[in-house]
């Protein structure tokens, strides 16, 4: 069975079920981490000291979904996730709350998907399709990445 590792914080905790659901449904057996103050500590210093079930939940995952609150302000704890994640070459998707359109580096450059809540799309993104949605819901056409990856 393939799985799927949610993280999220308080602010987007209420969106862990329905993502659940909709996961189980595509097929994946999920994990769930809330991060919190702690977590946000170890992203700080890189993300090797992120608690060890996070870790473990990333790492066992094919697939990384990340709930993104309204502010980037309230969710600097997601990126040593997220960083993680893309270390070891994770599937990744984004799910965002209201109207933001910067997200953590990791995810801005690394995700394959940026869909918003409730977005019509989220399916076709779980299923492995690259969709960037802006605030509005709309299909960005051509994204810039800051950072590329080296070969």
């Amino acid at each position: 069975m393939r799985k799927a590792c949610v993280i999220y914080v308080t602010a987007t905790a209420d969106q862990f079920g329905p993502t659940k659901s909709l996961l189980e449904k595509e097929g994946y057996e999920v994990c769930g981490h809330q991060t919190n103050a702690r977590d946000a500590k170890a992203a700080k210093k890189g993300g090797t000291d992120l608690p060890k079930d996070l870790v473990n939940c990333i790492v066992s995952a094919d697939l990384c979904v990340f709930l993104l609150p309204d502010t980037i302000d309230s969710d600097g704890f997601l990126a040593g996730a997220a960083d993680l994640a893309v270390k070891k070459e994770k599937r990744t998707v984004g799910i965002v709350s209201g109207d933001r359109s910067a997200y953590p580096d990791p995810l801005e450059d690394f995700a394959n998907s940026m869909v918003r809540t409730g977005s019509v799309r989220l399916p076709d993104a779980v299923r492995g399709k690259e969709i960037w949605e802006s605030p509005d819901g709309s299909l960005v056409k051509e994204r810039k990445i800051k950072n590329i990856r080296c070969q």
